[in-house]
This record gives structure tokens, sequence and C-alpha cells, in this order.
């Protein structure tokens, strides 16, 4: 079973729009969605906004369903000047910018084997599978944080 995780309603309603033979359960306030998409078990939930929300959601979900991997939706801010509304962005590796643990003697910054989280190369592989040429679709590392950028300044 494949987990997949949003943090707002619109996220989550837009793959459930694609399920199949949805049924819904409640664990600790959290509703999960099983279901069918593409031949394969899914359960979808919302997390709510920001890093320790997704976590606990994600504990949960551990905690009742047998998932072989998880995958994070969402809707997000980019800084490359040619990124556009609704792109789609694949990471191959995360890493968080709003984390300081130099107190512990780790590195500042993003040391590749410390700082940062790859992603499944077989779940990157297959949403490269699917791309269609006149997609929007950038592949490659990024960073996540809850700091909300929402203007230049």
């Amino acid at each position: 079973m494949i987990g997949i995780i949003g943090a707002m309603d619109e996220e989550i309603q837009e793959i459930l729009n694609v399920t199949k033979n949805v049924k819904h359960n409640r664990y600790h306030n959290i509703d999960f969605y099983e279901g069918i998409m593409n031949h394969t078990p899914v359960v979808i939930m919302k997390s709510g906004v920001a890093k320790v929300a997704a976590a606990m959601t994600t504990t949960v979900l551990c905690e009742h369903y047998d998932v072989k991997g998880l995958i994070n939706i969402g809707t997000a801010g980019g800084l490359k000047d040619d990124e556009e509304v609704l792109d789609v962005v694949v990471s191959t590796k995360v890493a968080h910018h709003d984390v300081d643990v130099t107190p512990f003697n780790w590195p500042r910054g993003f040391d590749q084997t410390k700082t940062c989280y790859c992603a499944d190369e077989r779940y990157v592989k297959a949403i490269k599978s699917v791309i269609n040429s006149k997609d929007r679709v950038w592949v490659g590392p990024m960073v996540s944080g809850d700091s909300f950028i929402y203007n230049e300044k």
C-alpha cells in the first residue's frame, strides 16, 4: 500500500477524484481514505499545514496501515524565474531550509550525507515514465520548511 499525504483538503480531493473504491476511516481525529489508484492500493490523508503536523499524521498512518512508500503532495512556491503556477516538481532529495542543528555537531548547509533525505528511485522513475513532454515538470533536489514566503520582500 502507498500512503499519499497532503496538507489541505483541496490537495487530497484531487487525488480522491481519481481513486476508486474509497473507504473512509478515522483515527485520532485524522481522516484516512483507502482506495485503489491504477490497480495499486493507496491510503490518502490530510495532515494539516507544517512539518510537525505531517510527522504526527504520518506516525498515525504507520500505526494503522502497512505502507511500503509515502508520497507527499501539495502546493508550494518556487524561486526559479521560469517556474509557473501549476508546474509539477518531483524531488530527488529534500533538505530543510529552516533547521539549524550545528549545536549537535552537524554541518551547516546541505551536507548530502547528513542533512538531505533522498527520494526512493523507484518513485522518481515511475513519475518520469508518465511525464508528458508538454507538461511543465521539474525534477531535482529541493528544500522545504515552515517559513511561508508570500512576497518578494
